[in-house]
């Protein structure tokens, strides 16, 4: 493993240089993925390169006949899925998602369904799109993504107050800060900051790092103070 991070350590300096050598940076990725074809890194970084240089189709072409080769692998699945996905189609991307999270590691799962969630928002499957999300809830209490992913399903369904609702009770049943901060972004994004305090006072009440609501006391404060200054409240921003 360490040979195969030089090479990927050389291919990225020959990437960078002032004068970019193309030649020698594909000649380490080729070694590498000859060494490690199903190695997370090697292969994100050849996908990497060959969607610079060759385009998505390419890209799609080096997925698919690398997941011949290895059709249990989770990492290649998930990027097959991921970049079918990102030509919109979402309903050929979840099978791979699916695929993936067969043999995934549990560092991995995380992304993958936080992918297989979206795209099941993409094509309205919200009760699909739910269920993947809470299971991200469950899983990794702490991590924003399944929040920011459910409160998207309720806004997509125009229904953001019951969407606040069922965030506002995982956090008080989990004592989990991350719903509360994903609910006083949501509310900063609406420019709503009477309910982005009010959460914040919510949240106060977790037993949760006094570092870490200093943190979202600051980033309230300073959307604050930007949105007085749009209005030129100079009083208000100052304070």
């Amino acid at each position: 493993k360490s040979n195969i991070r030089v090479m990927l350590a050389w291919a990225n300096f020959y990437r960078n240089k002032p004068q970019p050598d193309i030649t020698k940076e594909k000649a380490q990725w080729d070694r590498a993925y000859s060494l490690a074809p199903t190695d997370k890194q090697v292969l994100t970084d050849n996908v990497s390169f060959v969607l610079r240089h060759q385009g998505v189709t390419e890209a799609q072409k080096f997925v698919e006949s690398s997941l011949k080769k290895h059709p249990e692998d989770a990492i290649t699945n998930f990027l097959l899925g991921s970049l079918i996905a990102g030509q919109q189609n979402y309903a050929e991307a979840l099978a791979y998602f699916d695929k993936a999270l067969q043999t995934a590691e549990d560092d991995e799962k995380l992304n993958i369904k936080f992918s297989k969630g979206r795209a099941e928002l993409a094509i309205k499957k919200h009760n699909d799109a739910k269920v993947t999300f809470a299971e991200i809830i469950k899983e990794y209490p702490n991590n924003s993504l399944g929040y920011k992913g459910l409160i998207s399903v309720y806004m997509a369904q125009n229904d953001f107050e019951a969407g606040a609702k069922a965030l506002e009770a995982y956090g008080s049943e989990l004592n989990a800060l991350a719903p509360y901060s994903m609910l006083i972004e949501a509310s900063v994004a609406r420019k709503d900051l009477v309910s982005a305090k009010a959460y914040f006072d919510k949240a106060k009440k977790l037993d949760v790092s006094e570092t870490d609501l200093a943190k979202l006391d600051q980033a309230i404060r300073y959307v604050e103070a930007v949105m007085a200054v749009q209005v030129n409240d100079f009083g208000e921003a100052r304070s």
